[in-house]
């Protein structure tokens, strides 16, 4: 090797090692847990099955098909940044026919006042702080309390997609409406 080749490899190799020093590492600043309440906002335990019924008259099963309960953090863009360590528990409800693919998430309030329901990719969110949206609500003929009602709007209405939810932390989702209408609904 000649003597300049060993000198720019020294000096690259120099350049890291400073560069590796002078980044400090990312600390966490804060720590957000889920209470026992609002880790039980999601009443569904593995396996669970809640029956629906479209309003059509077919009857299907959503099934409670994983449940997560993890630590996660914020992302930091520099090295050095703190962090905030928050936890989170998802519970994923699935059914083949028809095809829905859903999660329930519940955040600490302290740290996002929010919990979201994804239906099939279409994302709705309620602040855990706000009081339910109906005190008392009959569906199918059963009454059901503390109800949050979760909206979406889009612009191109021929697409047939989720559009409200009904939920409750007593029995989870009670009902979906699509944008044409059709509404599938607890039977239970």
């Amino acid at each position: 090797m000649l003597p300049t080749e060993v000198v720019k490899k020294a000096t690259i190799v120099l350049l890291v090692i400073l560069l590796g020093l002078c980044c400090k590492e990312s600390f966490e600043s804060d720590r957000f847990l889920l209470s026992e309440d609002e880790k039980s906002f999601i009443p569904y335990q593995i396996n669970d099955k809640v029956g629906f019924i479209h309003s059509g008259g077919f009857r299907f099963d959503l099934t409670a098909t994983n449940i997560i309960t993890e630590l996660q953090r914020t992302n930091t863009e520099h090295c050095g940044e703190p962090y905030i360590t928050y936890e989170t528990k998802t519970v994923a409800l699935q059914s083949g026919t028809p095809q829905f693919d859903i999660s329930v998430a519940v955040f600490p309030k302290e740290f996002s006042p929010y919990f979201t329901i994804n239906i099939n990719r279409y994302y709705f969110q309620k602040e855990l702080t706000e009081p339910p949206d109906y005190d008392t609500l009959t569906l199918n003929g059963r009454l059901f309390k503390d109800v949050y009602k979760m909206e979406i709007q889009y612009g191109d209405t021929s697409l047939i997609i989720p559009q409200q939810v009904l939920y409750n932390c007593t029995n989870g989702l009670l009902q979906i409406k699509m944008t044409n209408d059709e509404t599938f609904t607890i039977d239970q």
